[in-house]
């Protein structure tokens, strides 16, 4: 029997599904083998949920020759394997889809995404986003570990309220207007004196 892993969402969700502790469990453990299975799932759909501070990333993308082009957007491009969602293309006037891991743009090399990176160092993730990833596993576990509806709707509202914490913490982190490298900053006291 190996031991069951170590990880603070993973001891959170047991926490909140009223589960023994994680460590008293072993590693091939049931409870412990559905966690894991769902722990990635959870932490991805916090991820995509918001436009995170902390999982913010800035990359060029290299063009790549595609087999099957697209009239409309014609150059393309490979999305990094770390990215769960994007959340710009710079510049903003580019048009754009992503097909599969494929970002399609008709707009030529170079290419500028910002995205939401999967964090998967529980160390990067604030300690308010963390709770909400426990309470998302928790909820994804809900059904087979909590026998009464209303704890599983206990759960639900927990997890709302958390998610709503850790998005209010993760204001400010940023200038109010979008970034858009391309545009000139415009200074709104200059403009008035003059």
């Amino acid at each position: 029997m190996s031991s069951a892993p170590t990880s603070e969402i993973l001891a959170q969700a047991f926490r909140a599904l009223e589960l023994p502790p994680i460590s008293g469990f072993g590693g091939d453990a049931t409870e412990v083998i559905a966690a894991q299975a769902q722990y990635d799932v959870a932490r991805h759909m916090v991820i995509e949920a918001c436009d995170w501070s902390w999982a913010s990333t800035l990359k060029n993308l290299a063009e790549i020759a595609e087999a099957v082009e697209d009239a409309d957007l014609p150059y393309a491009y490979q999305l990094p394997a770390d990215c769960l969602s994007i959340r710009a293309v710079i510049p903003a006037s580019a048009a754009w889809r992503v097909d599969g891991r494929i970002l399609r743009s008709d707009q030529q090399a170079p290419l500028r995404v910002r995205y939401s990176a999967d964090v998967t160092n529980e160390n990067l993730i604030p300690a308010t986003a963390r709770t909400a990833i426990a309470l998302q596993l928790a909820a994804l576990l809900a059904p087979k570990w909590l026998p009464t509806a209303s704890k599983m709707q206990m759960l639900k509202a927990e997890l709302q309220d958390a998610m709503a914490r850790a998005m209010r913490n993760d204001r400010g982190q940023a200038s109010v207007q979008p970034y858009d490298p391309t545009r000139p900053s415009f200074d709104i006291v200059a403009e008035a004196l003059r």
